[in-house]
């Protein structure tokens, strides 16, 4: 019996030898990585597995591989362009057509149409002797923009003098432009209309408007001249007239002498310099001018039966006009004439 009991307590200490062997075996061969965790679809379908990784590793793959594309400068446009800016936006260009002018009396009113489709903008540019009197920037939409001479005026605009014959060039230069209310509809009295329908969005931002545009010469589109004229020929052939319908001006010289303008719509004043004695020392229109002996031609006649009452004229008879300092070559006027002056 008690060599029974021995038997039995070796046979434990063996397996109970084998047992510990077998741990120890385990934990020296066991993987330390951890099991990676597979959703319960995944582990019902293996092959679901598979198929679910996937997406996100030819995601990475595609995004690593794919070039960033680099942004392609705007095409240059074909004639003349304008630039806006929005307050918090970049400068944004538009490509613009050819500038249409049209006069109303003393008034010209220059507009251009920009591309851009439903996007596109029209500048309305009024001007008066020469100075911007308004300013309407409308898009497409119909939302508004502008400023006036009378309230607070446009600066950054403007038109050069040009010569008579030439298109003039007008310049805005960072002109700021206010919202403005919506046009009141046609036939509705202004007492019919309730302020808050048609008054500014305060919250609008206002408009930067910059561009460079081209201006048809004074004579597009003039009436003839009712009275006496200038007649002005180019050096390329090309024949106008000046009426000074737009009346005159005069002032004193520090020698002496006196300075007399006539004053025509949408194109430069024709100033005459006379000295103490009344003779032409100096003609002058825009850039194009003629000094002294070089006026051949330009006097300055008494009152005739022809002439209104209190008025002399000044005559013009093949006389040049030239930019200063510019070569036989160079663009000129030739005028002839006759017109009364103060």
């Amino acid at each position: 019996m008690i060599a029974m009991q021995r038997i039995g307590r070796r046979a434990g200490f063996a397996l109970a030898g084998l047992a510990l062997s077998a741990v120890c075996w385990w934990i020296a061969g066991a993987d330390d990585s951890p099991l990676p965790s597979v959703p319960r679809a995944a582990a019902a379908h293996p092959e679901a597995a598979a198929f679910a990784a996937a997406p996100a590793t030819v995601a990475v793959a595609t995004h690593a591989s794919l070039p960033l594309a680099a942004a392609a400068p705007p095409p240059p446009c074909p004639g003349q362009s304008m630039t806006l800016m929005l307050r918090g936006h970049a400068p944004e260009r538009r490509c613009a057509a050819p500038t249409r002018t049209q006069r109303t009396g003393e008034t010209w009113v220059h507009e251009v149409q920009s591309s851009g489709g439903p996007q596109g903008w029209t500048l309305r540019i009024e001007t008066i002797g020469g100075q911007a009197h308004r300013l309407t920037l409308t898009a497409a939409d119909g939302r508004r923009h502008g400023c006036t001479r009378e309230h607070g005026g446009c600066a950054g605009v403007v038109l050069d003098d040009g010569d008579a014959l030439s298109p003039r060039r007008m310049v805005l230069d960072n002109t700021l432009l206010q919202a403005l209310p919506p046009p009141r509809p046609k036939g509705m009295r202004a007492a019919d209309v309730p302020p808050s329908m048609f008054s500014a969005d305060p919250a609008a931002a206002p408009v930067h408007v910059s561009a460079e545009l081209s201006v048809p010469a004074g004579d597009a589109g003039e009436p003839p001249c009712a009275g006496p004229v200038l007649t002005l020929v180019s050096s390329t052939g090309k024949v106008t007239s000046f009426c000074g319908e737009a009346g005159n001006e005069q002032g004193s010289l520090p020698d002496g002498g006196e300075r007399v303008g006539l004053l025509a719509h949408g194109r430069p004043p024709l100033r005459i310099h006379l000295d103490a004695t009344r003779q032409v020392v100096r003609v002058e229109m825009g850039p194009l001018a003629c000094e002294a002996s070089a006026c051949t031609g330009a006097v300055i006649e008494d009152a005739g039966s022809r002439d209104p009452e209190g008025m002399r004229s000044v005559s013009f008879a093949g006389t040049t006009l030239m930019r200063a300092g510019a070569g036989g070559s160079a663009e000129s006027v030739v005028v002839n004439g006759r017109l009364p002056i103060p």
